[in-house]
């Protein structure tokens, strides 16, 4: 009943040339999204379906070799070297006030190569150099030891202007072999993959970050994250579909929801909700948004789109990966445009929304 359309129509001129779209956000009457193999961030109009690459080498690595400009180049090159297989930047969330008309858009980076959040400031009509300013997070403290985050991956902040994040070690990945498995474990630092609070807004940019807060280091892959409408739940998706993870095979899809505090914030463990779709399923839960006027949750999962009626967690429908000619989806966003945009493989996918089921938004 979101939906006006089960149909999908795809955006991207040229889909080959997008190893793997991610981290969607709707600014200023368009949708930006980020390719983290690339190492780039796009910006899609849909006014007049106009493409445009803003910003290249987004992983903050030092030394990196840039992917050259312009859409749909055939080849690819690498950000990082050393063999890392996804470089680049993933999750991006459109800062506290930091969308308040004119050019210039300030976001949330989640960067796998530098292993940490950072913040862009990005001139949207090339009036300026896009920069990063500040560094929000990139150490943890586990065992009263500081150590390097693991590459963060999807972000949210709260209605308080703290930033809350997942970590898992997709940024561990290797060329050689682009596929979860334990060899990412072992090179992490912290021995786990978490989920962080940084008090983002209120830092200046002329001190060094405080270490993250760890709210949580039980899950599997925690990636997708997203606060309920009246933020007094946190859901995280938790990407568990390996051979090598016997409690979340391939073709389940899993979200933990937590009760939140802020003062000083934790995370107590309320309920898991979970749909398991068979072995020769491929995906994931992985990225997703909230319909805040159905109070639904729209995400990237092993049946392809996946809808979730939050207060009760119930599965109320799916649109299977065959509407998005068989790419497994990273992530999702609600555009002001009255559409829903999808993002993965190498795909950039709107379906239009049902005015009869309210606003997405809060």
């Amino acid at each position: 009943s979101l939906l006006a359309s089960l149909a999908p129509a795809q955006l991207l001129p040229a889909p080959a040339a997008f190893p793997w779209t991610e981290g969607p956000v709707w600014t200023r009457s368009r949708l930006l999204f980020s390719d983290p193999i690339l190492a780039a961030l796009f910006a899609f109009s849909p006014k007049d379906g106009n493409l445009v690459r803003l910003l290249n080498a987004t992983g903050g690595c030092d030394g990196e070799s840039a992917v050259p400009a312009g859409v749909g180049e055939e080849s690819v090159t690498w950000e990082c070297g050393g063999g890392r297989f996804m470089q680049g930047a993933n999750g991006l969330a459109v800062w506290p006030g930091g969308d308040q008309g004119g050019d210039t858009v300030v976001l949330a980076v989640a960067q796998h190569g530098a292993r940490r959040v950072a913040r862009l400031v990005l001139h949207l009509a090339g009036t300026g150099a896009a920069r990063f300013d500040r560094v929000v997070a990139d150490r943890v403290v586990t065992g009263g030891v500081e150590t390097m985050l693991n590459s963060p991956n999807d972000l949210v902040f709260h209605k308080d202007g703290s930033l809350w994040f997942t970590d898992p070690p997709y940024g561990f990945l290797e060329t050689a072999r682009p596929h979860d498995a334990a060899y990412l474990d072992e090179n992490s630092a912290a021995g786990f993959s978490g989920v962080y609070y940084a008090a983002a807004a209120k830092y200046t940019g002329n001190e060094t970050p405080a270490p993250a807060a760890t709210l949580l280091a039980k899950l599997e892959r925690p990636n997708g994250i997203a606060f309920a409408e009246d933020f007094s739940e946190l859901w995280v998706a938790d990407c568990c579909q390996e051979a090598f993870n016997p409690t979340c095979r391939q073709g389940m899809t899993r979200f933990h929801v937590f009760d939140v505090s802020t003062d000083p914030p934790a995370l107590t463990a309320a309920r898991v909700v979970e749909m398991d779709v068979g072995e020769d399923t491929e995906g994931c839960a992985d990225g997703f948004a909230v319909h805040h006027g159905s109070r639904t949750l729209v995400a990237s999962c092993a049946a392809g789109l996946c809808f979730v009626h939050m207060p009760t967690g119930r599965f109320v429908g799916n649109l299977p990966p065959s509407a998005f000619e068989y790419s497994k989806l990273s992530n999702v966003a609600f555009g002001r445009d009255g559409h829903l945009y999808a993002t993965g493989g190498n795909g950039l996918w709107r379906l239009p929304l049902s005015v009869a089921a309210g606003s997405p938004f809060a």
